[in-house]
This record gives C-alpha cells, sequence and structure tokens, in this order.
C-alpha cells in the first residue's frame, strides 16, 4: 500500500499508480502512525481527529489518538481512548497501545496486557505473518526492551534484551544490539550472536574489501524488501573511526543470498528505512558540523521504478517504526 498527499486530500494506492482510497487531508490535525498490510483493502490510522486536543510534549499533553480504519466504505472510528500504533491482525481486529500496555480490540471485545506506564518512546508495535505473534518495546526511562505476545499464552513476556531495530520471524526475533546482528529463538528464551567470523567474512567477499584488514561490522535499522530481511551496515577503522562503507545488504535465508542492496553516497548517512514489503523508501541527510544541512530519498523496489512519482510506502504490520512517541 502506497500513500500521497496535497493540502486538500489523502490518497491510498494499491500499485503506487491510481488512487484507491481517499480523506480529506484536513480531517486529522496531526497523525502519528499509519500501517497496512500489502494490498489488504484497508489502513490503519492513528490520529487526532476534528477538534480534539493536540499532541505536545512540551506542554505535556499526550493528545486524542484514536485508531481509525480507512476502506472503501469511508473512515471508521476503532476505538474510544488513547490508541497510538495500531496494527489489523488477520482476525479482523487490531492491537494498540494504550500508553499502559497492549490492547487486543475486536469490536466490542477487548483485552489488555498491562506493562506499566511508559514515559516517551514508541511502542514499536509488529507481528510475524499470521499474527501468532505479536512484539512491542517496554520503555523504562531511556531503556528499551524487546516485549512479545504469543498465541497461546496469557500475558506479555518481557525479555532482558534492550533493542535500538527488530524484525519477528515466525517464533524467533531478529535484533540489533550496541550495532549487533542477534536472534533471540522464544522456545529456548536464547539470543546468539549472528555476525560471526564467517559471517563478516561473507560481507567482506561481498564487499570487494580485502579479507585481511581489520574493519568492524556496525549493524542498523532492520527492515523487509520482497519477503527477506535486510538492514543497514556500516564498516569502520576502528582506530580512526573512519567509514569504509555503508549501506543496505540482504540477509541471507532459506531462500535467498546475502546481496548488497545500497550503497550511501560519500558524505550522508541513511536516517530512516520505510517498507511495505514491495518498497522501501530510504530517507537521507547530510551533515555539516553535526548539523543536518540537507536532506534526499532514495527507494528500493517497486519506487525505484518510479521515484519521482509522489508515492510513499505504508509502514506494514511486519516492520515495527523505531521513533519518538509521548504517552499519558
Amino acid at each position: 500500500m502506497y500513500i500521497r498527499s496535497d493540502q486538500v486530500e489523502v490518497q491510498i494506492s494499491y500499485d503506487a499508480l491510481e488512487p484507491a482510497l481517499r480523506y480529506p487531508a484536513a480531517f486529522f490535525r496531526q497523525v502519528s502512525s499509519i500501517r497496512a498490510w500489502p494490498k489488504s483493502g484497508s489502513v490503519l490510522i492513528c490520529g487526532v481527529g476534528p477538534d480534539a486536543q493536540l499532541i505536545s510534549i512540551r506542554h505535556n499533553q499526550p493528545g486524542d489518538l484514536r485508531a481509525y480504519r480507512l476502506s472503501e466504505a469511508g473512515l471508521e472510528q476503532l476505538s474510544d481512548e488513547y490508541s497510538n500504533d495500531a496494527i489489523e491482525l488477520p482476525n479482523g481486529g487490531i492491537a494498540y497501545s494504550d500508553g499502559q500496555g497492549l490492547v487486543l480490540r475486536r469490536g466490542v471485545w477487548q483485552q489488555r496486557f498491562r506493562l506499566g506506564p511508559f514515559s516517551w518512546g514508541a511502542p514499536a508495535l509488529a507481528c510475524n505473518h499470521d499474527a501468532s505473534l505479536i512484539t512491542l518495546g517496554k520503555w523504562k526511562g531511556d531503556d528499551c526492551k524487546l516485549a512479545y505476545l504469543r498465541k497461546d499464552q496469557s500475558r506479555v513476556e518481557v525479555t532482558p534484551h534492550n533493542f535500538f531495530s527488530y524484525i519477528a520471524i515466525d517464533n524467533q526475533l531478529v535484533f540489533i544490539q550496541q550495532g549487533r546482528l542477534k536472534q533471540l529463538d522464544l522456545g529456548q528464551n536464547k539470543a546468539t550472536t549472528i555476525g560471526n567470523k564467517t559471517f563478516q567474512s561473507r560481507i567482506f567477499d561481498l564487499l570487494d574489501i580485502d579479507p585481511q584488514a581489520h574493519y568492524e561490522c556496525q549493524f542498523s535499522k532492520l527492515s523487509r524488501l520482497a519477503g527477506e530481511v535486510i538492514c543497514c551496515l556500516e564498516l569502520f577503522d576502528p582506530v580512526s573511526y573512519c567509514r569504509v562503507w555503508q549501506g543496505i545488504i540482504q540477509l541471507p535465508s532459506e531462500r535467498a543470498e546475502l546481496a548488497k542492496l545500497y550503497a550511501t553516497p560519500q558524505g550522508w548517512r541513511i536516517a530512516r528505512l520505510t517498507s511495505n514489503e514491495e518498497s522501501v523508501a530510504i530517507e537521507l541527510e547530510r551533515l555539516e558540523q553535526l548539523r543536518v544541512v540537507e536532506r534526499k530519498t532514495a527507494f528500493l523496489g517497486l519506487l525505484a521504478e518510479r521515484p519521482q512519482s509522489g508515492w510513499w510506502p505504508i509502514a506494514s504490520p511486519l516492520t515495527p517504526a523505531i521513533s519518538l512517541a509521548f504517552y499519558p
């Protein structure tokens, strides 16, 4: 699913060609998240509606965020309480954060899982393909722990692992901790590091780098493209801290090989990735004296063929959004 907008109208498309759904741009005073399954026919929006209180961290106001579904029938309000980062579930229900934990809701039925109050930090909700595993971040101060709810569980489990990015795959979580790529098997509740010396040698070979070079690999920003897990990678000299290479790679799986997808232009850095599985938007920044002086965008997948179309990928529930948010 794709989105574009002007001052009058917001348009949603299945194929980044023709708009299929629309709503007035003035309807939402603020929007915190927009999520959709690929070609699902509906979009979940968490936003502040007409005449509702805006979000303001300066004035300690969480804002009247509510969850809405946009479909061919129009906009439908799904929640009557603070609702952030909502994702749609295969059974027609939704999952969202109410600022105190995780809420599952379908019509009048709802189930709540308390994690304690959040002060700041996005819930980073996501799930695997059949939503048998729902995942989120549990913030305490500036520390965020991986948490998850399995279909056969009656409570949310909080792991001891903090993270900067993660992806749920079947019954496992792939996450990044202090620049290291790790995998958590929920069956054994055991985390292992993926980036061993053999894996690093394969990366050096992929990037045509001398295998005897003493460079460090630092991973960040996990995402998805065409069913495969991708991430940002930076190679740097541990002595001078000079960057040798930065870009996006595809992680190896049973179906795909390790691959180089994108090399960041010299002097730029990758700030953010947004994926709908079919396309990935790469937001780039150029800094001077630690200040952002220029921004631009690149694309992978379908949108790479039509970068000037104005369409933007709507984040899939399979990929969490890691960003700043405020909670009541």
